[in-house]
């Protein structure tokens, strides 16, 4: 009798002939269930609110005992809660599910799995709008990524694979053909860079792929007259030496020439080539890779390079007693009239503060640009390749600013091999041999004008020079850039032009 009071005392609510009907509630034996509301013959059956002991429920229809139709479950162990339709107590049609992470969904659902079309947005940023199965992205569907890159195209088993669109967060864009989340197939890329692609994809990469530029030269090193345009056309190739049909990459000429270590009495930086503060009003512009000129150094460049700088050294230091030698009296008096100060060998003097100077150094000379000087183009720009060439027509190269050290420096370092002490000597005390060496000319109009140094022609000196084309493509196509290209160019002197010969006319003297 007590265990039947107790199974009575379960139940408190209406009934019908002995059986729950009407409104009720019903503790289950376990404790755990606890249910509240509707009840049909001795079965929960309406609208109703089952309660767990660890604070998850359900409220909503139930339907002849069990959970069917639209209702609303909140899980406490995870914090997730569903608000959607039912079947045999399994969220299946459709309904909202918000999670305890922050990620929502909104969509079908089949047996308590994310089936059919939905929107699944989740808590890193990303959204998924298109159609599922079992949990994962599975058909048509459109995938916006956190940093808002976005594809468009066809899904299997949470994988892009089949016809696709993706849009990278950087303008990137690639239409065509996927498997295993990877381009693969035909397909076209428009890279941010400007480059495109258009071809066979295998495992997110060009079928080819270009790895370094050539020239596309026959003869080395490429002779030039002075002063003359010529022509480059680079392609850029595979490993295989194979042509790769690249668009749009971006490349860079520049020029420089061959350089020594300098010494002590030199700067630093001053004998490698003319800087890139020194922009050439010219075609090309110089460049300072001390790897690439080295390369074009002789074996024995280091000790010519010491060899040269004791030399330098002992031309400065006879340079520096004829310095200090007295001055006559005239010259002094005339020097202090005219409010000039003899300054000693080896001090710089800014342009500013020359005066009528007419010693040996190159060093005190103004620099002018005279009436006659040529007006030179603009350095070249960026040339981007098409069908895997790329052509700079009507290159020049330039001579260096006006009264470049490395230039003399460089010369006289040839000249001291065959060349006795005396000899370089005067060779470096002679301004006019060393500007004509450089291609500049100095002139003075009168005993007390200023003398000025400019550019004859415009044109680099006679000798061998390195062109240079680099992939400055930015950012890198598939985070590669391709291994430059190097060619000798051999500045020659244009041939002499020969004038013609006066014919001489005898004089009639008469008879003798």
């Amino acid at each position: 009798m007590a265990v039947q009071a107790m199974k009575r005392d379960a139940y408190i609510g209406e009934k019908n002939r002995q059986v729950r009907d009407g409104y009720g509630v019903y503790t289950y034996e376990n404790k755990f269930f606890r249910y509240e509301g509707e009840w049909k013959d001795g079965k929960k059956h309406g609208n109703g609110k089952l309660v767990m002991a660890d604070g998850s429920y359900y409220e909503g229809e139930f339907d002849n005992g069990e959970i069917k139709g639209h209702g609303f479950r909140y899980n406490a162990y995870n914090g997730n809660n569903y608000s959607g339709e039912f079947l045999d107590g399994e969220f299946h049609g459709e309904g909202v599910m918000n999670y305890g992470d922050g990620s929502v969904y909104e969509g079908d659902w089949f047996r308590n799995k994310r089936q059919g079309y939905g929107i699944l947005r989740k808590n890193d940023g990303t959204i998924y709008q298109g159609y599922l199965h079992a949990h994962k992205r599975h058909g048509e569907g459109t995938q916006v990524y956190a940093d808002q890159s976005r594809f468009e195209g066809e899904w299997v088993l949470d994988k892009r694979q089949g016809h696709g669109e993706m849009t990278f967060s950087d303008d990137t864009e690639y239409i065509g053909q996927w498997m295993n989340d990877m381009f693969n197939g035909q397909g076209i890329m428009e890279h941010c860079s400007g480059m495109r692609y258009e071809g066979l994809w295998i495992n997110g990469k060009p079928e080819r792929m270009a790895t370094k530029l050539v020239f596309k030269c026959d003869v080395t090193p490429l002779e030039v007259i002075q002063g003359e345009t010529f022509s480059i056309e680079v392609e850029c190739r595979n490993e295989d030496g194979e042509l790769v049909d690249d668009q749009g990459r971006k490349l860079q000429i520049t020029a420089g020439f061959q350089h020594f270590v300098p010494t002590k009495s030199v700067g630093s930086k001053m004998a490698i080539a003319w800087s890139a503060t020194h922009s050439l009003t010219s075609h090309l512009q110089c460049f300072e890779t001390e790897e690439t000129m080295a390369s074009l150094t002789s074996a024995d460049g280091g000790d010519d390079a010491a060899s040269q700088g004791a030399e330098e050294e002992e031309v400065e230091k006879k340079d520096g007693e004829e310095g200090h030698k007295e001055e006559p009296e005239e010259d002094k008096e005339k020097a202090q009239e005219e409010g000039g100060e003899k300054t000693e060998q080896g001090d710089p003097v800014p342009p500013s503060e020359v005066k009528e100077n007419t010693g040996t150094s190159l060093d005190s000379v103004n620099l002018q640009a005279p009436e006659n000087a040529v007006a030179l183009p603009p350095p070249v720009e960026p040339v981007r390749t098409e069908r895997g060439v790329a052509s700079f027509p009507d290159l020049l190269l330039p001579a260096a600013p006006p009264m470049y050290r490395p230039f003399i420096i460089m010369e006289e370092r040839k000249k001291s091999k065959t060349k006795t002490d005396s000899q370089r000597e005067n060779t470096v005390s002679s301004p006019n041999k060393m500007a004509s060496d450089r291609n500049v000319t100095i002139t003075s109009t009168s005993p007390t004008s200023e003398n000025s140094v400019c550019f004859v022609k415009g044109f680099a000196m006679p000798g061998e020079y390195v062109i240079m084309v680099q992939d400055i493509t930015t950012p890198p196509f598939m985070d590669v850039r391709l291994e430059p290209a190097f060619m000798l160019v051999k500045v020659l002197l244009p041939a002499p032009v020969k004038k013609a010969k006066k014919a001489t006319v005898k004089k009639d003297r008469g008879p003798k």
